[in-house]
């Protein structure tokens, strides 16, 4: 079901925008080990990531759904990305500046449409609200002075953070369980966690669920309910630098 439609990826001059930004394929021969955020001094780097990680920080949506995508967007090809504004920004500020980056260097056209989709909300397992051993409120005394969650270290079976806001981790899952994830947890401020998993069977990690009920004592529960939906209308392959 369509419900409203809205074009998001307009340039305006008048909003912070990088000084300076380069955008190369990535010489990684493996494509796990990805890295994504921002460093001191305003400075934004993507490590051996695929273009899905800018579209999906450009527009912060709930869930990180992306349709009408090709393939080297979502799990093709991967890119290494420095952009500098010259000064400190915030997540905030960030989404709007990577969306002239995606306009400029990728050629993006894309808005949101909200759809009815079947999905998972992520919760706190236990009814006194335990958390599991590996997660637990962030002490990077570094990374809280910033006030914005920092890197995030993620690959195959792997997401791996020392200060991770849950808006921010549930962005992660919809790649992993095939659905959108909305973020119910209620857990505010950043945690450091780590959660190791894996989808095949029989292996000697654990599946995800399991995972997140053992390891962070979260849980996934399906439902159905509206949500924002990146539609790519157009995108290229950049130009390397």
């Amino acid at each position: 079901m369509l419900v409203a439609t809205r074009l998001l990826v307009a340039q305006d001059s008048s909003r912070p925008a990088f000084e300076v930004a380069s955008v190369k394929p990535s010489a990684a021969t493996e494509r796990g080990g990805g890295s994504a955020g921002l460093q001191p001094g305003g400075r934004f780097v993507l490590k051996n990531g695929p273009a899905r990680v800018l579209v999906n920080m450009a527009f912060q949506t709930q869930t990180g759904e992306i349709t009408g995508a090709p393939e080297w967007v979502t799990y093709g090809d991967h890119y290494d990305v420095e952009a500098r504004a010259g000064h400190e920004i915030s997540y905030q500020q960030l989404a709007p500046m990577l969306r002239d980056l995606l306009a400029d260097r990728f050629k993006l056209k894309a808005h949101l449409e909200s759809r009815v989709r079947p999905m998972y909300e992520l919760r706190v397992l236990r009814a006194d609200r335990k958390l599991g051993p590996q997660l637990k409120p962030s002490t990077d005394a570094a990374c809280l002075a910033r006030e914005e969650s920092c890197t995030t270290r993620g690959g195959a079976g792997l997401i791996d953070s020392n200060g991770m806001a849950m808006a921010a981790f549930v962005t992660w899952l919809p790649g992993i369980v095939g659905r959108p994830v909305v973020e119910k947890t209620g857990l505010s401020g950043r945690y450091e966690l780590l959660l190791k998993y894996s989808q095949a069977e029989g292996a000697d990690l654990p599946s995800l669920s399991t995972a997140l009920r053992e390891q962070l004592g979260l849980t996934l529960e399906s439902i159905q309910a509206p949500t924002d939906v990146i539609v790519i209308d157009h995108i290229e392959k950049p130009t390397p630098d």
